[in-house]
């Protein structure tokens, strides 16, 4: 921990007994008669992508108009209204060169915006991922260059489509061509991995459920911080500390209930996770925050599920798997069953965006200095189209907004291009792999307003 002259240091870590827990940005690590926004500390831009897999029905999707109030949004993305001033729906984006489509192409596409290509002894790769971009550019200024999660179990066959390996369908994230950015499925693990303890404080040396805590060990730097710090900073300072044990406190539930009924319920729940998927989802959420929010990291990547997941969504209402349902063939009640999956990732993504938009942070939120991108790889998943992605892009506050955008391109634009945006918009170059791509102005411009250079 670094304290001088009443300031304290941006990156300050607490460190007690192999726990670390960073802290997030207070006004005490503003430098006096400065203001924040010349400052080294001020809030940094984030980037955040999440993955829905096999499309969505396009028609419950897609708007209709290009500003949107209250009660015109397209049926599945009504969850959005709740941060409305942050959220523009992109439309007539496409993966380049997807010939033949299919699962693997969707999800290896998403983040690099290409077909997966063949060669030689690999059937199939990819370039360096937008996220890893991001993730090289900011390596020196964080704990962790950038955070990988999903929720579903590997696909492990061989072999799956048109020769690609599983591996395609398990990652979006690629750290290069062949090579990929491995997804973490088990809270008590990325919680671990983001504050340190070893996870004692999950389970015993003989697999206990226990109920410790890692800010146990940080009793002496958390009274010397405090004490050094104003009554707002320690009000923030309360709150973050809060939330942390909050989310070690559902671990080590979910932990418990899950050692009580170790079959679980859920062909593609991992071991270990909560049983059941709100709560899976909910908590890598929840420890996406505190990542971003203590800039251990400013880039996540998060897989809601895996291609050809078998997973059945009952808390939504729907009996058959997602695989399923998304080959509807037309049938009426398929492809309500899909709808019914879009909207239910719509709502956990809401939720998660309004825990954002309520932590202050410099003289915005956290929400206001970070840009997600949602959405997936594919269109309509019973044609396997590349073409027409459903796409939403989330953060960067718009002053005086209070409607939801549509950013609606008369011809078919390259994915890639929105990738090249989203990093133009956060002042990061995009390396050879993007490079040459169209900006896309609106895009650049809705995320630049007040990003801090790295």
């Amino acid at each position: 921990m670094i304290i001088s002259k009443n300031v304290l240091a941006r990156r300050t870590l607490l460190r007690g007994l192999g726990a670390s827990v960073a802290l997030p940005l207070l006004d005490a690590m503003v430098p006096p008669l400065t203001e924040l926004a010349r400052t080294s500390v001020n809030p940094p831009r984030r980037l955040g992508f999440v993955y829905a897999p096999m499309g969505a029905d396009m028609s419950a999707w897609t708007p209709v108009q290009k500003q949107m109030e209250q009660g015109v949004l397209s049926s599945t993305l009504q969850p959005l209204f709740e941060v409305n001033g942050q959220v523009t729906v992109v439309t007539n984006v496409g993966l380049e060169h997807t010939t033949p489509g299919g699962h693997a192409t969707a999800a290896a596409g998403f983040l690099s915006g290409v077909r997966l290509c063949r060669t030689g002894s690999e059937p199939f790769c990819v370039r360096r991922t937008v996220d890893q971009v991001a993730a090289k550019a900011y390596e020196p200024y964080t704990l962790l260059p950038s955070l990988e999660l999903a929720v579903d179990v590997p696909n492990t066959s061989k072999q799956v489509e048109h020769g690609a390996a599983s591996r395609y369908l398990n990652h979006v994230s690629w750290v290069s061509p062949i090579v990929p950015a491995v997804s973490e499925t088990r809270p008590e693990m990325v919680f671990s991995r983001l504050f340190g303890g070893n996870g004692y404080q999950f389970r015993s040396a003989g697999n206990t459920v226990i109920g410790g805590s890692v800010l146990d060990r940080l009793g002496e730097p958390m009274r010397r911080v405090t004490g050094v710090v104003g009554a707002a900073d320690r009000r923030t300072l309360s709150m973050y500390w809060e939330q942390v044990r909050a989310v070690e406190r559902r671990i080590q539930k979910e932990i418990h209930a899950v050692t009580k009924n170790p079959s679980g319920q859920d062909y593609d729940r991992p071991v270990d996770a909560p049983l059941k998927y709100r709560d899976h989802v909910a908590l890598m959420f929840d420890l996406q925050l505190l990542a971003l929010r203590a800039d251990i990291t400013r880039v996540v990547s998060f897989q809601l599920a895996r291609e050809l997941s078998q997973r059945v969504y009952t808390e939504a209402g729907v009996t058959e798997p997602h695989h399923d349902v998304s080959h509807h063939g037309g049938d009426r009640t398929r492809r309500w069953a899909l709808r019914q999956i879009n909207r239910h990732h719509v709502e956990l993504f809401s939720e998660y965006l309004q825990k954002l938009a309520s932590v202050s942070e410099g003289d915005g939120t956290l929400l206001d200095n970070t840009t997600y991108m949602y959405g997936s790889g594919m269109g309509d998943p019973h044609r396997h189209d590349h073409d027409q992605l459903p796409l939403v892009l989330v953060g960067g506050r718009r002053k005086n907004e209070r409607s939801i955008q549509h950013l609606q391109f008369e011809d078919r634009i390259p994915l890639s291009s929105v990738h090249a945006s989203l990093l133009a918009g956060v002042g990061i170059k995009a390396d050879a792999g993007f490079s040459g791509k169209t900006l896309i102005g609106p895009i650049v411009d809705l995320h630049q307003r007040r990003w801090a250079h790295v």
